[in-house]
């Protein structure tokens, strides 16, 4: 979940969405596409793949029991189930060497496409940020987008030559990558809803936040030759989850303190007062925020948090058999499939009604020209 989270608050999502030419189809890609779409896939696909495994021979006591109708897979414990999809594809390569090659064009085609989202971005952030800013103020909209290109390549060999020569240092930072895109969360946050969130106490918090994430990741076991007393990952919290806690912290604080400039405080003052104008509604009535409050916090204490828990018992006991399962499936089945269901009306309240992901009722224009 933080994984997805952190890979929302990247800026690469909030730039393509800017630079969308028209909000009014995002409603509907995360109502049906990333809601419903998407949670139908995972359902349907993740308990074909488990369920099968258990038949073609992945499973010891299936074998055992003679109840496996081929064996095809090889004999996995359940510390290796993140091998399950290679020995899959795998299979696959042998019998069906035309799908491989199908599921290898899809896997380059995904690759691509990400890659360049996050690639282009960058290059357009470095060039924003720091050309612009710090090394040529005046530059004009042509030469903004040939540094841009120049910088795009540079990232891109950059990256190429990091995945020749060191997979391992390749691996670490990816693994890096998503923990430290979570502790942008605040910022973004702050740009949009919390206006008391200053520049100084959410940068402050991601610095904070980063090091952290990197203090509790492998990487920075590496870094201190394995000197850390908390080791990887503490409690078996994520290092994205760490980042946060002493993030947050850091930002209130500074926050607080630095609430006396007042230039910055106008400045802010005066994008959140643009933001509230074009998202207000007139239809807008006073429940529909306090509804949305209570529903997103109970579906995410029931749905992904401790409230979970009920979903192995609620609906029969996970060893009762078929007949004591209220709905024909183990009990976390059902349990899942329905805060699915609950999140996509969800999802469509916010979107709509909360007016998430509709367009303005009016033509935006623009505070500055830059």
């Amino acid at each position: 979940m933080m994984s997805v989270m952190g890979i929302q608050a990247s800026p690469s999502f909030t730039m393509m969405g800017f630079a969308s030419r028209s909000p009014r189809g995002f409603a509907i890609h995360h109502i049906w596409g990333a809601a419903a779409c998407v949670g139908i896939l995972m359902f349907v696909f993740a308990t074909f793949m488990g369920v099968s495994a258990n038949l073609l021979g992945a499973n010891a006591d299936v074998n055992d029991a003679g109840m496996a109708v081929a064996k095809l897979l090889p004999e996995l414990s359940k510390h290796q189930q993140g091998e399950l999809v290679g020995h899959y594809i795998m299979l696959i390569g042998d019998n069906l060497p035309w799908l491989i090659g199908f599921l290898a064009v899809c896997a380059v085609a995904a690759l691509q496409a990400t890659g360049s989202a996050f690639m282009s971005t960058t290059g357009s952030i470095i060039t924003r940020d720091i050309f612009v800013n710090y090394l040529e103020p005046e530059a004009d909209h042509k030469k903004q987008i040939l540094v841009a290109r120049l910088c795009t390549g540079l990232v891109f060999l950059a990256a190429m030559l990091l995945a020749s020569f060191s997979m391992e240092a390749t691996m670490l930072l990816g693994g890096l990558a998503i923990a430290c895109a979570f502790q942008l969360w605040p910022s973004l946050l702050g740009v949009t809803w919390f206006s008391f969130i200053t520049r100084r106490g959410a940068t402050a918090g991601l610095v904070v936040g980063l090091i952290a994430v990197v203090l509790t990741e492998p990487l920075g076991q590496k870094l201190t030759g394995g000197s850390l007393p908390w080791g990887t990952w503490p409690w078996t919290i994520h290092s994205a989850a760490w980042g946060m806690f002493f993030n947050l912290i850091i930002c209130l604080i500074v926050s607080v303190t630095s609430r006396q400039d007042k230039e910055d405080h106008a400045r802010r003052d005066s994008f959140h007062d643009f933001m509230h104008d074009y998202t207000a509604s007139a239809r807008s009535d006073r429940w529909s925020k306090p509804v949305a409050g209570v529903m997103v916090m109970v579906w995410m204490f029931f749905a992904i948090g401790p409230g979970s828990l009920l979903g192995n018992i609620l609906f029969g006991e996970p060893n009762a058999g078929y007949d004591a399962w209220t709905f024909g499936m183990p009990s976390l089945w059902a349990w899942q499939i329905i805060w699915w269901a609950l999140g996509v009306l969800m999802i469509w309240f916010l979107a709509n009604k909360m007016r998430m992901s509709t367009a303005p009722e009016r033509e935006i224009e623009s505070i500055a020209n830059n």
